[in-house]
């Protein structure tokens, strides 16, 4: 194989890796629960915004809340809030996983027991 095929199937060869490795990495993102964005509200004088996310699955999990918190942090600015609610027992929204940027996020199970 001349020096010009070989570096020609180089070249092509590490083509198809990079994308086959962006494929299996576009995979592999984490799937974002379903949701709706019910309130995106400005907290002004403070910068940032109020940002409030329902969940109608009832067993949503930890992890899945804080997926969506990580999605919306940005968007709630240096001194804002992101409130995920999810349904409770008697079918109705209440707070679940509250960030107030600074603070962490707070699970209030308490709705849910």
């Amino acid at each position: 194989m001349s020096s010009v095929m070989r570096s020609n199937f180089s070249k092509k060869f590490i083509l198809l890796l990079i994308a086959a490795l962006t494929l299996f990495a576009c995979g592999q993102q984490e799937q974002l629960p379903n949701h709706k964005l019910v309130d995106n509200s400005s907290l002004q004088p403070k910068d940032g915004r109020r940002i409030e996310i329902h969940c109608s699955n009832p067993d949503l999990t930890r992890d899945e809340a804080l997926l969506l918190i990580e999605k919306y942090r940005k968007q709630a600015g240096s001194e804002g809030q992101i409130g995920i609610h999810k349904l409770n027992k008697e079918g109705v929204y209440r707070p679940w996983a509250v960030l107030n940027v600074g603070e962490g996020v707070k699970f209030q199970d308490y709705f849910f027991q």
